[in-house]
Parts: structure tokens; C-alpha cells; sequence
């Protein structure tokens, strides 16, 4: 029960750190199958490109907060805006880089240590539950409208 009281007294921010990592974790326990078929790259690319959707995640939250922070006086913070886009990039595309050399030039789709599609696929999860959780919050704090009184018609008078 201590989990459920910290899940509900932490951030918004922790709490979507919190679910990317069960989620890691769920895929990573479900593709270890594929180390007793010899193929120890879906598991590792799952979990590669997890940690570096992780890496990035957390590096539009310490940017986000960087950049809106108002106690802090320095003008040209704006400019690091575009450093962590192309820094969240060159991550993307380093991990993909990496692991498509890794199954089509080092190995193969049944025998490497980072498979291409697993990596790609570890990237996906952090767009989708978002989406998901964001959209729920906004529902569950939505304020309620008044309703608006009704107006009898001076027609009928």
C-alpha cells in the first residue's frame, strides 16, 4: 500500500517516469523468451531503446523546466531549446544506427545482440502512454460547468 500512497502523493512528471518504467520492464520480461531461442537482440534492443526513450523523456522534462524556470535571470536560455531537440535526435538516430549495424552488417535477425526492430519498438511506448494518461488526468480534473439557467421564451406571454 506504501506504493499506492507514493504514486498518489508524487508528481505527474514521476508518475509517467514511474509507468515507462513498468513498461519497460513488462517488455523486457516478456521478449527474454527469445534468449532461449538464441536470439538475445530482441530482449536487448527492447531494452536499449526503452533506456534511451527513458534518456530522452527525461530530457524534455529537465529542459522544459530549465527553460520555464522564472527565478532565473539569463536571457539566452531560450537557445537551448533547439540543442536538446538535435541532442533527443541524435539519440534516436545513434540508437538505430547502432543497432542496424548490429543486425544487418555484424549479425543477422536471428543472431544478433541488438535487433533493429526491437530498438524501434522500445522508442514507441512513451508516445502511446502518454497520450493515454495525459488525456485521462484531463478528464478526471475537468472542472463541471454550471448549467446555464434557462430562458423562458416573452413569446408566449
Amino acid at each position: 500500500m506504501k506504493l499506492v500512497e507514493w504514486y498518489n502523493k508524487t508528481s505527474d512528471t514521476k508518475k509517467n517516469l514511474f509507468l515507462l518504467g513498468i513498461v519497460t520492464l513488462c517488455g523486457f520480461a516478456v521478449t527474454s523468451i527469445f534468449f532461449f531461442l538464441n536470439n538475445p537482440g530482441v530482449p536487448l534492443g527492447w531494452l536499449f531503446g526503452s533506456i534511451i526513450e527513458l534518456i530522452c523523456y527525461l530530457s524534455i522534462v529537465k529542459g522544459t523546466a530549465f527553460m520555464l524556470d522564472l527565478n532565473s535571470l539569463d536571457r539566452k536560455k531560450g537557445y537551448l531549446a533547439p540543442l536538446f531537440m538535435f541532442m533527443r535526435l541524435a539519440l534516436y538516430a545513434g540508437g538505430l544506427i547502432l543497432a542496424a549495424f548490429a543486425t544487418f552488417r555484424w549479425g543477422s535477425m536471428s543472431s544478433s545482440y541488438l535487433n533493429f526492430f526491437a530498438v524501434f519498438a522500445g522508442y514507441m511506448p512513451m508516445v502511446v502512454l502518454l497520450l493515454i494518461v495525459t488525456f485521462g488526468r484531463l478528464k478526471k480534473s475537468a472542472p463541471v460547468q454550471p448549467e446555464k439557467p434557462k430562458i423562458e421564451d416573452e413569446e408566449n406571454d
